[in-house]
C-alpha cells in the first residue's frame, strides 16, 4: 500500500512536513503503532524517542498532577461546547438534553456514557461526569439543569454507579458512540486526550 515509505504512518502524516497527522483517529490507528508492527499494533513497543514525538504531537504533557487533563483536543474545547447540544428552548432548571451518540474517534466536549447501567455525560475538558440517573437511582437527571447539574469526579461517578469495586473508571465507564460502544479509557486514547494518573500521565500515554 501507500504506507511503505512513511515509516508505517498514514497518508495524512506523509503529507505533513512536521509528521503530525491531521486526522483525529490517527492517534490510535497510526501514531500508536510502531513502524513495522502488526495489524493491531501489538508487536514490539515503539522506541522511546518515537513515543515522545507521539505525545508531543497530541499535546500530552508528562509529570502532571493526578486528574489533570492534557491534549490539544481538550484544550480546544470550551465550556459553551459542553451544552451546544442542549435544547435552546429548555425552561430554567428543567433537565438538560443528553448529548447524541457521536462518531467514534472524534473528540467532543460532551459525550453520552453509561456505568453500571447508570447514564451520564462525560465532560473530557475537565475530566468530570454529569450524572443523568433516573428516579430508580437518585434522580440526578431532575437536577441536571440546575446550574452545572450533578457533576462528579471520575472516581465519585464510578462509586455513585455502584462500580467502586472496579477502581478503574477508564474500564467501568463506556462511551456510547454511533453504532458502537467503547471504554472511556480507549476513547480518550483514540481522540488524543490524557487524564493524568500522576507522574507520567495515564492511559496509553504514560506508564501509570
Amino acid at each position: 500500500g501507500g504506507g511503505g515509505g512513511g515509516g508505517g504512518r498514514c497518508p495524512a502524516c506523509k503529507k505533513s512536513k512536521s509528521g503530525k497527522c491531521g486526522t483525529s483517529t490517527a492517534v490510535k490507528n497510526c501514531h500508536n503503532r510502531a513502524p513495522g508492527s502488526g495489524k493491531n499494533g501489538k508487536s514490539a513497543a515503539a522506541p522511546a524517542e518515537e513515543t515522545t514525538i507521539v505525545r508531543v504531537d497530541a499535546g500530552i504533557r508528562d509529570d502532571l498532577p493526578r486528574g489533570t487533563v492534557s491534549g490539544y483536543a481538550a484544550e480546544a474545547m470550551t465550556a459553551e461546547e459542553e451544552d451546544e447540544h442542549d435544547d435552546p428552548g429548555r425552561p430554567p432548571n428543567a433537565p438538560r438534553t443528553p448529548p447524541p451518540h457521536r462518531p467514534r474517534g472524534k473528540a467532543f466536549a460532551a459525550v453520552p456514557v453509561v456505568c453500571g447501567g447508570i447514564p451520564g455525560v462525560f465532560l473530557p475538558r475537565r475530566a468530570m461526569f454529569r450524572c443523568m440517573c433516573t428516579e430508580e437511582h437518585e434522580n440526578c437527571v431532575s437536577r441536571s439543569g440546575v446550574d452545572d447539574g450533578v457533576v462528579m469526579t471520575t472516581t465519585a461517578f464510578e462509586k455513585h454507579c455502584g462500580m467502586e469495586k472496579s477502581k478503574n473508571w477508564r474500564n467501568s465507564v463506556t462511551v456510547l458512540c454511533e453504532g458502537d460502544r467503547v471504554k472511556v479509557g480507549n476513547w480518550l486514547d483514540e481522540v488524543g486526550i490524557d487524564v493524568a494518573r500522576g507522574k507520567g500521565g495515564g492511559g496509553k500515554w504514560g506508564a501509570g
